[in-house]
């Protein structure tokens, strides 16, 4: 999920409904079932001259979110028909080089108004040689993703239809075409024609549903000696933790731990070469502190959310080397403070380093040849980059607590072994633990197999286990073909026993003195990052629900730590 500076730019007016709908509010007004037209001021860039980079509206032409990507985006004339669909204006996209991300090069209409709980339906026409495609996206302007679909262009003028349903807490929307996609180098692409309303269709009709009573007021009084973390949004975005009150009313009564999103990975923290930049970070730890909380380091080395200047370093092995110890010394040597009370107790040293097959991720021997999902440290360096990033990491905060983490060691035996068989090579005390991501599905993978997963841990190491990035999927599970509509009461108690079990079982099977604790992945519905992960769908993955009301799941979790005492 990449979170950045949200652009400001002048709303505008929906109609006059939107002044009933207040951004606390979860209940939208009534509206007549006529289509209503969301004003996108300028769909048809009629209003502008040839040229024009900044066009009239919300639209924003960005045409280099990263270095590495070269391109130009603007208003251009032609005859109706040929590179404008309907008029005599467009706008042109060429994409010269590609960046390291699909988001490089985009064209976005920001701040469309929405009615919370309203269906809308948008248009667009678009023109790409054959062989190409593009990603286009129904956003909130924190960027998780209402609907996505990726066209792939004919050489004619096709027209793309994307339906979303604004979640309860939205009151914005953001219109994205991304380009920076392989394939894309070299060629043209034209927009024309945005629209959007109000669905007519009928919206589907979610009955009352009784949960089971929740009457834990707060997880960490339950626990003297357990860290319960949860993942945060923070920085300048408006979910951010330091922004929302109702965010912080829930965290700070249930977590002593936060974790960064995204403003602490090196592509936030460190976007220009030897000038990181630490005022979002300085003040999420800050927050932490003067609520007495503690933070997770996520992260200093990953294959992901690094860069440009990083994916383009250019030098041999031992430069490589050097420029990667010298980005964790600066990160680590910053956020440790004098003494042992600090508040970035713990850091992701290194993430994601392993493919399912348990060979290193960027390897030959990797069955995943997507390169898009290599390892630059890996290809540039080779396994030796791990340890090395652990001694740099130890060297700058001897006090803290450094994991290897990663996804799906919760119940991949074959990757969890060549983690561990990696981690019994490193110098003593290097490294803490191993932190198990645990992404997973109501009732998948089985608690007899979590059991076993943080049993050979335990067993095979000395080091501590932590689970790092908790959420438990609902919808689109495994032997279930028919999506949920609502979460009903049945599957909010499936939940509710799932994260109990899991917690039972951690509890059971780590010792008190290796335990680093478990963070939630997000603490309300709609913050998750599989709302649009692997596509658009409804999820009720955390502990909250998205008006901020407590789950069924939180009391799963509170009586497993009760059970415990």
């Amino acid at each position: 999920m990449k979170e950045s500076l949200t652009r400001l730019a002048s709303a505008v007016a929906l109609t006059s409904l939107l002044a009933a709908c207040s951004e606390e509010s979860t209940t939208p007004p009534a509206v007549t079932e006529s289509a209503v037209k969301a004003e996108i001021i300028n769909g048809s860039f009629e209003q502008d001259m040839a040229g024009e980079t900044s066009p009239a509206g919300n639209w924003v032409l960005r045409e280099a979110q990263d270095a590495t990507a070269v391109s130009t985006i603007e208003v251009i004339e032609s005859e109706e028909g040929v590179d404008s669909y309907k008029g005599t204006k467009a706008v042109k996209v060429m994409v010269d080089t590609l960046g390291a991300n699909n988001w490089d090069v985009e064209v976005a209409y920001e701040e469309l108004p929405v009615i919370g709980g309203k269906t809308y339906e948008f248009s667009v026409w678009a023109k790409g040689d054959a062989g190409t495609n593009a990603d286009f996206y129904i956003q909130t302007p924190e960027y998780a993703a209402r609907n996505l679909t990726t066209v792939d262009f004919t050489g004619e003028w096709q027209e793309i239809k994307l339906t979303a349903k604004a979640d309860p807490v939205d009151t914005l929307h953001r219109l994205a075409v991304h380009f920076s996609k392989e394939g894309n180098a070299g060629k043209s692409f034209y927009l024309d024609e945005f629209t959007g309303v109000i669905s007519n269709v009928p919206e589907v009709v979610i009955p009352d549903v009784e949960y089971s009573a929740v009457n834990v007021t707060s997880l960490k009084a339950l626990t003297d000696n357990l860290t319960i973390g949860v993942a945060v949004p923070a920085g300048a975005a408006g979910n951010s933790i330091l922004i929302s009150e109702d965010r912080q009313g829930v965290i700070e009564k249930h977590f002593n731990q936060l974790s960064a999103e995204n403003i602490m990975k090196p592509e936030a923290l460190h976007s220009v070469r030897g000038e990181p930049s630490f005022d979002e970070a300085d003040a999420l730890v800050s927050y932490a502190k003067e609520n007495s909380m503690t933070v997770h380091g996520h992260v200093f080395v990953w294959h992901g959310q690094i860069p440009g200047w990083m994916i383009n370093f250019d030098g041999d092995k031992a430069a490589w080397i050097t420029m990667m110890e010298d980005h964790i010394t600066r990160i680590a040597t910053h956020f440790e403070e004098a003494g042992n009370n600090d508040t970035v107790t713990s850091w992701d040293v290194v993430n994601e380093a392993f493919n399912e097959n348990g060979t290193y991720r960027g390897s030959k021997a990797a069955t995943n040849e997507n390169p898009n999902d290599n390892s630059v440290w890996y290809e540039n360096i080779g396994e030796e980059f791990l340890p090395l990033a652990f001694t740099a990491a130890r060297a700058a905060d001897p006090d803290a607590d450094l994991y290897y983490n990663d996804y799906n060691l919760i119940h991949n035996e074959v990757k969890l072994d060549a983690v561990i068989a990696m981690v019994n090579t490193f110098e003593a005390g290097t490294i803490s633990g191993i932190g198990f991501q645990s992404h997973i599905s109501v009732g998948d993978p089985s608690i007899d197999t979590i059991k076993a997963q943080l049993q050979k841990v335990v067993d095979e190491t000395n080091l501590k286990v932590k689970i790092t990035e908790l959420d438990v999927r609902m919808n689109n599970v495994p032997d279930s073909d028919t999506p949920l509509t609502y979460l009903t009461s049945e599957r909010a108690d499936e939940q509710k026993q799932y994260y109990h079990d899991i917690v039972e079982a951690y509890l059971e099977v780590v010792p008190a003195d290796r335990r680093g604790g478990i963070t939630v992945w997000g603490a309300i519905d709609s913050d998750s990052w599989l709302q649009s992960w692997p596509a658009p769908t409804t999820e009720w993955p955390l502990l909250f629900n998205s008006d901020y009301t407590a789950k069924p799941a939180l009391q799963g979790f509170a009586d497993a730590l009760t059970e415990a005492q």
